[in-house]
């Protein structure tokens, strides 16, 4: 099975630096263009589905992007962004006077039971283990529209990093990661590809 899987379009949280995890924003005007130009770039991928997150930024990015593409899309909740437990609907900057440290929370591999959330290796395993669930019928192209925690969490586990920071595999909003699976192996193909994305950037 071949994958692409990319983040969601810039969402109203996004653009006011708030916390997301499990919490619902929905999209920007931007959000909605960068869904557009995701589409425009997959149109010649010849994508047979659209599956994504439950959550709108995620769920009307696919929207946009199915829409456009003439096929079908639906839900699954595997591909849900990280839980960030007690972080949640804070601002950034607000969190980092709780917690100066918080970056590097959500960068590493750090344990986030007493925040009552995943780590960002526990949400990119999530999402590693649905899709080779999925990848039983071997023969298809799908599209995954997730987030962008679990994207850096996905890449940093198929890359072997010695790092334990999962910075270095961001994706900005609408790029996507490409894969091919097969019930005994996930291929990286490309990562954050973000060509069409330009004009946000």
């Amino acid at each position: 099975m071949r994958v692409l899987i990319a983040r969601h379009g810039e969402s109203e949280w996004n653009r006011l630096g708030r916390i997301q995890g499990h919490q619902d924003s929905g999209l920007t005007s931007i959000g909605a263009a960068q869904a557009e130009s995701l589409a425009d770039i997959w149109r010649s991928e010849n994508i047979d589905e659209v599956i994504c997150s439950p959550l709108a930024r995620a769920r009307d990015t696919a929207i946009i992007v199915s829409q456009s593409l003439q096929s079908n899309w639906r839900v699954d909740d595997f591909f849900i962004e990280q839980s960030l437990g007690e972080f949640e609907g804070l601002y950034l900057n607000d969190a980092r006077l709780i917690h100066p440290d918080i970056d590097h929370i959500f960068q590493n591999q750090t344990d986030m039971y007493n925040f009552k959330g995943e780590t960002i290796q526990q949400a990119g395993q999530r999402v590693l283990t649905r899709l080779k669930m999925l990848s039983i019928d071997s023969n298809r192209t799908i599209g995954v529209i997730t987030h962008g925690n679990c994207l850096q969490g996905m890449v940093w586990l198929l890359s072997g990093s010695s790092s334990e920071d999962t910075g270095e595999f961001y994706h900005f909003n609408c790029s996507f990661t490409e894969l091919c699976i097969d019930q005994s192996n996930i291929q990286l193909k490309r990562w954050a590809v973000a060509t069409h994305l330009l004009r946000w950037m």
